[in-house]
Formats: structure tokens, C-alpha cells, sequence
């Protein structure tokens, strides 16, 4: 069976004084959203869910994309959490909304989550590399040290929904334990089940 992919890109335009946040200019941030957005647009082919949680809507400027279906954009309110969880608590936020609201992604095997402003130029090759595997694999940069960068995750729907975001409630910046601690502890218990990840 053909698997169905689709790009999942977490927002956070207004960090509203984040813990470890680098960049907290707003309108940086909204540039590089929207240029981010852009290349994947115009790079690939796949449905593109844009999910961003403070309530930031720049979506009139994305209606063809929406109207096609190719583009669904997702605002909430969701920064309002204890701020010493950090950030990587509020992107499993992101992604348990994206899941919960998202028409696009309920039909999809894969997802690509991407951190919302980055640009992973070999995009396509990552995409490709993933459909020749037999196997609903995980691929993500080389675990290491009880961490895994997070920033790009190929993965099946059902590992996040089964694994990952029941730990959320692990993460807290504050105690260093960060999305991507919880992350590996994660692919851990999928590995530890007989499934696999690269």
C-alpha cells in the first residue's frame, strides 16, 4: 500500500517570553515562517498542515493553497501554559492540536513534522529515501546521549499518537528535560516493541 504523506510545520510566531527561546523577535520570526512555508509550497508536492499557537493568522495570503486543499492552517491559543515546561512543551502541544483538528492529516500514514521556520533543502531526497523502505521506519539524525534532534521527524502517525505525546507531560525545560530527552525515551519503547527507527 502506497504510504500517504503529509508535512506537519509547528509555529510559534509570539513566544511571549519563552524559556531558552533564541529568537524572540516577532517579526523575524513571522518572515522565517512564512519563508519556510513558502519553500515548501514551491519545493514539493505534499499536503503542508501549518499549525501555530498564538493565534497569529496570516492565512489570507495562503487562500489558493487552502482552497485547493493542498494547505491547512491552524491557529489556537495555546501559549499559555507554565512557561518553565518550555517550549519543546508547547511544539507537543502544537502537534496534539494539529492532530486532533486537522482534515488533512487523519487520512495520512507519515508524517513529516519540521520545525516551522527551518528549511530542509533535501526535502525531497528524505521523502524518497523513506518510500523505497519496506518498513514504517522512523528516520530523524542519529539518537545520541539520551537525546534525538527533533527538528526534522519522519515518522508514522501512529508513533506520535502512541508514544511520543502520551510523555508530554514529561518535558520541562527547567528539570533539562527537554522534547528531545522525551523524544528518545519514546523511540525506546517503540524499539524495545520489536518496531523500528533509523
Amino acid at each position: 500500500m502506497k504510504r500517504r504523506y503529509v508535512i506537519l510545520l509547528t509555529a510559534c510566531v509570539n513566544p511571549g517570553g519563552m524559556t531558552f527561546t533564541v529568537l524572540t523577535d516577532t517579526s523575524e520570526r513571522l518572515r522565517q515562517y512564512r519563508e519556510a512555508l513558502d519553500f515548501y509550497l514551491l519545493e514539493t508536492t505534499l499536503p503542508i498542515v501549518f499549525c501555530e499557537n498564538t493565534l497569529c493568522d496570516f492565512s489570507e495570503d495562503y487562500k489558493e493553497y487552502i482552497t485547493s486543499g493542498r494547505l491547512e492552517y491552524i491557529t489556537f491559543d495555546g501559549n499559555n501554559f507554565d512557561k518553565s515546561k518550555g517550549k519543546g512543551y508547547g511544539e507537543a502541544l502544537i502537534m496534539e492540536e494539529a492532530f486532533r483538528r486537522s482534515v488533512i492529516i487523519k487520512p495520512s500514514d507519515i508524517i513529516i513534522k519540521i520545525t516551522g521556520r527551518l528549511k530542509v533543502l533535501n526535502i525531497n531526497v528524505l521523502i524518497n529515501d523513506n518510500s523505497r523502505l519496506f518498513s514504517n521506519t522512523i528516520q530523524t539524525l542519529n539518537p545520541s546521549n539520551d537525546f534525538v534532534d527533533s527538528r526534522v521527524i519522519i515518522s508514522p502517525l501512529s508513533f506520535f499518537q502512541d508514544y511520543f505525546l502520551p510523555e508530554k507531560h514529561l518535558i520541562n525545560d527547567n528539570d533539562n528535560l527537554f522534547f528531545e530527552h522525551v523524544l528518545f525515551k519514546s523511540l525506546m519503547q517503540r524499539a524495545f516493541k520489536g518496531e523500528l527507527f533509523n
